[in-house]
C-alpha cells in the first residue's frame, strides 16, 4: 500500500512573489519525503504549454491533492485549461475545462463550443470542504456524464443535459451577457452572448472544446481588454494528474494515496512537484508537458 500524500507534502516558501528553492516541512507529518507547491493567492501559478495530449473531447479525469479551507476569496482555480474573456475580440475561446473551489464547494466546468457563444456545463459539489485540511479532489467527464469525488467518495454525479421544458429545470441566471438554466442545486448550463431566455428544448454539453489556452495550476487567465491572473488559489497543491478517460471510483480510490509510475494507460499529465528546487515542474507521464513556476 502506498504512502498517504498527506504525509509526503512539503511546501514551497514564497519570497518576493515568486517560487524559490526554500522549503519548510509541513507540520502534518515528516515521515515521508517529497514536496508540494504552496500558492499565495495572488500571482503564484504553474503554466504548462498547450499540447494535443492535454486536449480532451469526450472523456476526461482531473485529480489533485490540496490543502483547502472552507472560506475562499471568491472562486479559486485548482486546475484550468481556461481563460475568462478569451481574447480581445471574442473570436476564439480558450475555455476547455476547469476544476475550482468556492468556499466549501468544488466546481467542475466543461466548455462545449469554441467561440463567444459558448455553452458551458457547471457541476457543483456543495458543502464538501467542512474544515481546513488535505483533500483529494477528482472530477470525471464522459459524454456529458459528470461526477466529483472527494477523498475517493462520490460527492455528486449528474449529466450536462437539461430539458428547458422539464418542470425540474429553472431559468436561474435571468440577465446579463451570460444566462443559464439549472436543474436542482448541482447542474447549470450557461450560455453567453446569446438570448438563452428565448430558447426551448434540450441543452447538452456532451463534448469538450479543444482550445489552445495553456494549462494552469493555481490560476487561470483573463483578457477582457487586458491580461493577467484570474481566480488565484491560496493553499497547497500536490500530485496533479490528468487522464484522457473517465476513471472509475475504484480506480480513483486505488491510486489516490500512492505514487504512480507515470506509465499508466491514459495518463497524459502528471506533476508530482517533487523537484524541490528550480522553477520547472516536470511532467512524470512521459508526455513532456513540463510546467514553469511563477
Amino acid at each position: 500500500m502506498g504512502e498517504s500524500l498527506v504525509y509526503k507534502a512539503l511546501y514551497w516558501a514564497i519570497i518576493g512573489g515568486i517560487f524559490t528553492g526554500i522549503y519548510a516541512q509541513n507540520p502534518v507529518n515528516s515521515v515521508a519525503s517529497g514536496c508540494a507547491l504552496s500558492f499565495d493567492g495572488t500571482t503564484n501559478r504553474v503554466e504548462v504549454p498547450d499540447a494535443n495530449s492535454l486536449d480532451a473531447l469526450y472523456e476526461l479525469t482531473l485529480e489533485c491533492w490540496a490543502y483547502l479551507s472552507p472560506t475562499t476569496n471568491g472562486t479559486e482555480v485548482l486546475i484550468a485549461k481556461w481563460a475568462w474573456c478569451p481574447d480581445a475580440n471574442w473570436a476564439n475561446s480558450g475555455q476547455s475545462y476547469a476544476l475550482l473551489q468556492e468556499n466549501d464547494s468544488i466546481i467542475f466546468l466543461i466548455n462545449r463550443d469554441g467561440n463567444y457563444y459558448h455553452l458551458v456545463g457547471w457541476l457543483y459539489a456543495q458543502n464538501v470542504i467542512p474544515s481546513p485540511g488535505y483533500y483529494h479532489i477528482a472530477a470525471t467527464f464522459q459524454n456529458g456524464n459528470v461526477a466529483i469525488y472527494i477523498n475517493g467518495i462520490k460527492a455528486v454525479a449528474d449529466s450536462f443535459v437539461i430539458d428547458t421544458n422539464d418542470p425540474a429545470s429553472t431559468f436561474c441566471v435571468p440577465s446579463g451577457s451570460c444566462v443559464a438554466w439549472c436543474r436542482g442545486n448541482n447542474v447549470r448550463i450557461m450560455w453567453c452572448g446569446y438570448p438563452l431566455w428565448n430558447y426551448t428544448g434540450i441543452l447538452r454539453v456532451e463534448k469538450i472544446y479543444q482550445g489552445r489556452e495553456k494549462l494552469r495550476i493555481g490560476s487561470n487567465w483573463k483578457y477582457c481588454g487586458g491580461s493577467g491572473i484570474s481566480s488565484p488559489f491560496a493553499g497547497t497543491i500536490d500530485e496533479v494528474r490528468i487522464w484522457n478517460y473517465a476513471r472509475s471510483q475504484t480506480e480513483i480510490r486505488r491510486d489516490m494515496c500512492r505514487r504512480l509510475t507515470g506509465n499508466e494507460p491514459g495518463l497524459v499529465g502528471y506533476w508530482r512537484f517533487d523537484e524541490c528546487s528550480g522553477n520547472i515542474a516536470f511532467d512524470a507521464s512521459g508526455n513532456g508537458n513540463h510546467g514553469t513556476l511563477y
